[in-house]
């Protein structure tokens, strides 16, 4: 019998509305997507990658952050923003970075410069951390303009993809 082989499911871009999304000076506000059910498929491994990309004017070094958080108990998610995340994408704000911090994991810090140019997010793998997850979203945050601009307003331009992957 041959030895089973990690093999790549069908990739899933993650529900979210990214065109637009204001700088945050604070990194506090930004946006959620919705959440990842794996309880059905219960894959090995979990690979988030993605890019975004910086609006044409007002730019400044900054960061982008991508960070990962999942249900405490199979049922509730933590209590990190202002209001309720129930499992769906839109604009949240954190209660403070650290709340952001000890209810959710770092995925990615992405450095940026004052120049426009689209910044990707390397493949990570979503599971390493958590040591398994039934559902996981991410909360998106940046700093990589003005407090008055955002980043580019065309949807195409910004994108999180899930890769599952399982033994066969």
């Amino acid at each position: 019998m041959p030895a089973p082989i990690l093999t790549p499911r069908a990739a899933v871009d993650l529900t979210a509305t990214w065109a637009s999304l204001a700088a945050s000076s604070t990194l506090v506000a930004g946006y959620a997507t919705a959440s990842y059910d794996n309880t059905a498929n219960d894959d090995s491994r979990l690979l988030l990658s993605g890019f975004f990309r910086s609006g044409a004017s007002a730019l400044q070094a900054g960061i982008i952050e991508v960070w990962a958080f999942t249900q405490r108990n199979g049922t509730d998610w933590p209590g990190m923003f202002t209001t309720t995340y129930s499992g769906s994408a839109g604009a949240f704000t954190v209660s403070s970075r650290q709340s952001l911090q000890t209810g959710a994991v770092p995925v990615a810090a992405v450095r940026t410069d004052n120049v426009q140019r689209t910044w990707d997010i390397r493949p990570r793998d979503i599971l390493l951390p958590f040591g398994g997850l039934e559902r996981v979203a991410f909360f998106v945050t940046h700093n990589a303009h003005t407090t008055t601009t955002a980043w580019s307003a065309t949807e195409a331009d910004h994108r999180l993809i899930m890769t599952p992957y399982r033994w066969v």
